[in-house]
Order: structure tokens, then C-alpha cells, then sequence
């Protein structure tokens, strides 16, 4: 291996390490996020009880995690094997599904637990769990 082939390689691992480093460092802001995230709401329900007001909270707290601008959670209908609308968070309020009118939707096997959807505002990518 000459000089010139011994300096490409040590380049790109160079890449490859300073990609990893980013990965990581992305990665502990991330965590840190959702350490702030789990605390504010642990907070929350500490001094409010009421489930929907909690649900709420976690619903707009992880819209702001995600840096969204929408989200909704939904719950599954058993009864008719769908699911339902529950609560909504845009324009930085808490909408109960009482207050809108959007269809129940087929279940399928990602909605067997609650869902959380949350749209970002820059590329408009939905974010789903």
C-alpha cells in the first residue's frame, strides 16, 4: 500500500468516526429531550389528576419534542375493530375528539395500542408510533 492509498483510507475513517460522533452526540440530545419531555409530565400529573388534561399535556409536549405543529392520539374501538379519534393538539390547543368530526378508521395490527401522530412543520413528515 503506497502513501497516497494509506492517506485515502485514514481520510475516510476519518469521515466514518466524525459521522459517528454526530450520530452520537444527536442522539444524547435526543434523550435529553424526552428525559425534559417524561419530567414535565410527570410534574403535570403530580398536580392534575384529571386523565384527559394529562393525556392532553403528553400529547402537546410530544408534538413539541417532535417539533410538530399537529398531533392526535387515538385509541382502539374494539367494538367495531377500529379506531377512534381522542384527542387532537393544533395551534397550540388541546381539541377533544367530541369537538371534531372525523371518522373511526379500520383497525389494522400498528393500532392495536394507542396511537400518537404528529406532523412536523419543516418537511411536513409524519412521525408515528
Amino acid at each position: 500500500m503506497n502513501g497516497l492509498e494509506r492517506l485515502r483510507l485514514l481520510e475516510e475513517a476519518n469521515r466514518v468516526l466524525e459521522q459517528e460522533v454526530v450520530q452520537h452526540r444527536m442522539a444524547a440530545e435526543l434523550a435529553r429531550g424526552q428525559s425534559e419531555m417524561l419530567i414535565q409530565s410527570l410534574n403535570f400529573l403530580a398536580a392534575e389528576s384529571n386523565l384527559d388534561k394529562f393525556l392532553g399535556h403528553v400529547l402537546k409536549v410530544t408534538v413539541q419534542q417532535l417539533q410538530g405543529v399537529v398531533g392526535s392520539l387515538w385509541f382502539p374501538d374494539h367494538a367495531n375493530g377500529s379506531i377512534r379519534l381522542y384527542l387532537e393538539y393544533l395551534d397550540s390547543r388541546i381539541i377533544p375528539a367530541s369537538d371534531l368530526s372525523l371518522p373511526s378508521l379500520t383497525a389494522t395490527g400498528s393500532h392495536r395500542a394507542l396511537r400518537l401522530h404528529a406532523q412536523r412543520t419543516a418537511c411536513g413528515a409524519a412521525t408515528g408510533g
